[in-house]
This record gives C-alpha cells, sequence and structure tokens, in this order.
C-alpha cells in the first residue's frame, strides 16, 4: 500500500491517528493495512437490568471503526406483545444482534468484557439464538486500557473520554425512559438509540487515542 492508493480524507484522518507503535499512520501504511484487514466494530447495548435472569436487552448500536456506518436494532410493542410471557421479548433483536457482529473480525467496547458480550452471549442461549463460538471473533476492552495504562478518578467512558481527547457526546438514561422502552413507547426508544449511538462514538474516539497503548490481544468473545 502507498500514498497514492489513498483518498484525501484518508490521508487526512491518518495524519492525525497513530498506529500501535505510536506513529502517524501516514507513516506506518502497513499497520494500516493490518487494520484495515481486521473488520473492527464498536459495539454498546442498553439493557433492562444489569443481570440476564431479571433482564433483557433493549437496544444495540454497533459502529465500524473510523467509519459512518451503524448497525442497530431496539424492542418493539410487537417483541413484547409476542414473547412478554415467556420473558424472550428480546428474541427478534439478539437474533440481528448476532447477526451483526458477525460482519467484524473484532468488537471494542468499553466494559464491554464484563458486561455487554456475557450479556449477549447469556440472551442468545436463553432466547435459542447461535452464538459465536470460543475464537470466532475477537474483543479488545478500552475499559482495561485505562485501568492498566492511565491513572484517572474514574475509568467510566465518560470520564476517559472527556479527559483525554477534550470532549464527550455522553447523554444519560433516566428510569423513565428505562420503563418507556419496555412499553415499547417511540420517545423512549428513539432516546435510548441516541445513547447507544453516542456512546460507540465516544468508544470510538477513546480506543483511537489509548490503542498505541496496548497491543490487540486474539482475546475471544
Amino acid at each position: 500500500m502507498n500514498i497514492s492508493e489513498l483518498s484525501k480524507e484518508e490521508i487526512v484522518r491518518l495524519s492525525r491517528t497513530r498506529c500501535k507503535h505510536g506513529h502517524p499512520l501516514l507513516q506506518h501504511l502497513s499497520c494500516y493495512k493490518k487494520q484495515k484487514e481486521e473488520r473492527i466494530g464498536i459495539i454498546d447495548i442498553e439493557t433492562e437490568a444489569l443481570d440476564c435472569n431479571f433482564g433483557i436487552l433493549l437496544t444495540y448500536y454497533i459502529k465500524e471503526f473510523g467509519k459512518n456506518k451503524y448497525y442497530y436494532d431496539a424492542i418493539t410493542k410487537q417483541d413484547i406483545k409476542r414473547w412478554g410471557r415467556e420473558a424472550k421479548e428480546d428474541t427478534r433483536i439478539v437474533r440481528n444482534l448476532v447477526r451483526d457482529i458477525q460482519r467484524f473480525d473484532r468488537l471494542i467496547g468499553h466494559y464491554s468484557s464484563r458486561f455487554d458480550l456475557p450479556f449477549i452471549r447469556t440472551r442468545a442461549v436463553i432466547c435459542g439464538v447461535d452464538f459465536p463460538a470460543f475464537g470466532e471473533l475477537y474483543q479488545t476492552d478500552t475499559w482495561q486500557y485505562l485501568r492498566k495504562k492511565f491513572k484517572l478518578s474514574r475509568n467510566s467512558l465518560e470520564n476517559g473520554v472527556r479527559t483525554l481527547t477534550g470532549r464527550t457526546n455522553k447523554n444519560h438514561l433516566t428510569l423513565a425512559s428505562k420503563h418507556g422502552c419496555l412499553r415499547g413507547d417511540k420517545w423512549a426508544v428513539d432516546y435510548t438509540l441516541l445513547h447507544n449511538k453516542n456512546d460507540v462514538v465516544d468508544t470510538d474516539r477513546l480506543y483511537a487515542k489509548v490503542r498505541q497503548f496496548m497491543k490487540n490481544t486474539k482475546s475471544s468473545i
């Protein structure tokens, strides 16, 4: 790969983004080539509760790293009406989420190794949806980057991205918005999806800023 193969937009972005060795990607095009070969998705979910025996998946958002391309879905009134008695209202969106994560080779999220991915896996098993087996996809958790390589008052996404990049897109959910999603109310679903989108945009920016300080391992989802 050489510069003549890149668009103007790519050249500008690569001059501002560093590779894992700490150099501008424009100077290390071999790193950029390897990065392009690995399809990376930034993921965030919102749930009714923190544990799957008491909560279901409400919404999700996935962003292609470095691109304005998104995949998302949310619970609907039809889902609630069909599956409510079985506590499997999220069956359809769990199925769509598993389909969408399989578009990628690596998933990146904030605290995703301890919450998002275990939650999705558990709900998939409960809902009878085939979840990728060990080794099929890799995962990276930006929370671990902050915990191991930085010294912040809190290792939350909001605090990390605001401190290290200068700004955040974070909006905060309320009890009313959670209850609204469980009823399938459009205003609540739309606000929660915006919350997911803001989080994946922030995670994308945070990962681009900190990835030079740790190596992506072949840690399975």
